[in-house]
């Protein structure tokens, strides 16, 4: 399984660099949200929530409401995961808001 996510994180990086050629901040923002991602699937939870947290910042620099929400149910279930739930649960509060405000149901369920 592991030869997979190595698989699947050398393929993010080029194509988040690619991306970053093209000047699309949008792509290499989910890029970057997808390796923090595999970063998490790992446990390798403090690389992961850095990588979430520049993505996150990444997508409110460029107005991208659902990618916000996407990192912040992630860094929610990161924290939830290493028992820090005080911050878990401010993080996927407000993921839950950003799915609600986007009208996403599913979204919003996923951080309950």
């Amino acid at each position: 399984m592991l030869s997979q996510y190595e698989k699947a994180n050398f393929m993010l990086e080029q194509a988040k660099e690619e991306f970053e050629g093209l000047g699309s901040k949008l792509g290499a923002a989910q890029c970057l949200r997808s390796l923090g991602d595999i970063r998490k699937m790992l446990g390798q939870y403090g690389e992961g929530m850095i990588m979430l947290e520049q993505a996150k910042k990444q997508f409110e620099e460029i107005g991208d409401t659902l990618g916000t929400a996407q990192c912040l149910k992630s860094l929610g279930n990161i924290s939830k995961m290493l028992s820090q739930y005080e911050e878990a649960e401010v993080m996927l509060e407000k993921a839950k808001e950003q799915f609600e405000g986007l009208r996403s149901k599913l979204g919003a369920a996923l951080c309950l």
